[in-house]
């Protein structure tokens, strides 16, 4: 079951944000999804819901301002218990393996690359609403 909010998505490419918003949609879960376009947006929207953080965060790395990167460093030394345990998957398109390595010293919960195509970024999507927010148990 989700709840309004449940996912925020931190994502600045307008491609991106609406293959997300049509997986979601496709599942009947469009108000779980949230949506940050900035670092700077994502990091406000969790300290408004520091008491309630979302139950997933899927991270781009590569945003303007305030990186994907410094996003993650700033979720995982957050005041609140709640918001450092909150899952975080980098969802990206890099290839780097630099980003890889970067992203789970800072403790990405996984590193995904995103899909040119709709149909394998829909199936991707929903494995991963799936697994987090239906499989796995957190505290």
């Amino acid at each position: 079951m989700t709840a309004p909010g449940d996912v925020l998505l931190v994502e600045d490419a307008d491609v991106h944000v609406e293959f997300t918003r049509l997986a979601f949609e496709s599942e009947g879960l469009a108000d779980a999804l949230a949506i940050a376009r900035d670092g700077e947006e994502a990091m406000a929207i969790i300290a408004d819901r520091a008491d309630r953080p979302p139950r997933l965060i899927l991270l781009d790395l590569k945003l303007p301002g305030m990186s994907g990167f410094d996003v993650l460093q700033a979720v995982r030394s957050h005041a609140s218990e709640q918001v450092r345990r909150t899952p975080v998957v980098v969802l990206t398109t890099s290839r780097a393996p630099s980003d890889v390595r970067r992203a789970y010293d800072l403790n990405a919960n996984s590193f995904l690359r995103k899909p040119l195509e709709l149909p394998e970024y829909f199936e991707l999507i929903g494995a991963v609403r799936a697994w987090w927010l239906e499989r796995v148990e957190l505290p």
